[in-house]
């Protein structure tokens, strides 16, 4: 069975990568993907709009998850066990379901340029 130290270590690099990537979608991605179809004329699915609607706020997403982790990691250290591995954990699952709503705007635009093709 691993530590708590350890569990919290592989939970704050998996936060990190999903973050990241999660940020990296809705500030790069997103956007140019948002503005093809804009120029096409193609009416994305409700989950990928649900994704370029999320890109648009995304700065205030960023915000609010950094403020979380500073309110979780005060938490943690008044004393309440495991309140940051809880957040990192629910801000990971938040991150991978954006990701997954993001796939739907790129599996928009890859059924477009089968199309054309």
């Amino acid at each position: 069975m691993p530590s708590s130290r350890g569990r919290e270590v592989v939970i704050g690099v998996l936060t990190l990568v999903l973050g990241g990537t999660a940020a990296g979608d809705m500030f790069v991605l997103l956007p140019r993907y948002r503005r093809f179809m804009e120029g096409v004329g193609v009416e994305p699915s409700l989950p990928a709009r649900i994704a370029l609607t999320a890109s648009r706020v995304g700065l205030l997403f960023v915000l609010v998850a950094v403020g979380g982790a500073a309110a979780a990691w005060l938490l943690e250290r008044r004393g309440r066990a495991g309140a940051l591995s809880a957040y990192l954990a629910a801000l990971s699952l938040l991150a991978a379901i954006y990701l997954a709503l993001a796939a739907c705007a790129f599996w928009d635009v890859m059924q477009l340029t089968e199309r054309i093709h």
